[in-house]
């Protein structure tokens, strides 16, 4: 593979991949934002879900870093004139992301601050979020002892119909 060669192979590896990533990140982004805004979501699910957000946004940059490096290795000498025009669309599409991505970390910051709060959430561990349950166990009780009364009563009207 001749330098020329290498170096298309890369412009075309660099001009598919920087719209994949830029797509990726605005949707990572969305997900995040979601979670974020998301009041029903448990706090342990929360926590769970944070951390794949973090290794699929660890993931993306790597990749992005990748593309990074091949836009460097396209050298002025194998692409002529061409080499302004792939140089300047990649600058451009790599600003694009790193704002992206500096939006992203902002995003995944606040979600890191949401969940670390919810799970540090006295009402979420504390007597007071049992206190609701323990109230209504003697009201469970009651109920079962109704219940217990009225199949005690349909047993006997049973008995008696049979005997009659």
């Amino acid at each position: 593979m001749s330098n020329g060669d290498l170096s298309n192979f890369l412009v075309q590896r660099v001009n598919t991949e920087l719209p994949k990533l830029e797509l990726e990140t605005a949707e990572l982004q969305s997900h995040v934002n979601f979670l974020v805004a998301d009041k029903y979501i448990d706090a342990r699910e929360r926590l769970r879900i944070q951390g794949e957000v973090m290794t699929f946004a660890m993931q993306l940059k790597h990749r992005i870093s990748d593309v990074m490096s091949m836009t460097k290795a396209v050298t002025r000498r194998s692409m002529g004139d061409r080499y302004g025009t792939f140089r300047g669309n990649a600058r451009a599409g790599m600003a694009r992301l790193e704002t992206r991505l500096d939006q992203l970390d902002e995003s995944i910051d606040e979600l890191r601050q949401k969940t670390h709060d919810e799970m540090n959430d006295p009402r979420r561990t504390s007597s007071e979020s049992v206190s609701g349950i323990i109230d209504t166990v003697p009201e469970v009780i009651n109920v079962l002892n109704d219940l217990a009364q009225f199949l005690g009563l349909l047993r006997a009207k049973r008995k008696a119909s049979k005997k009659s």
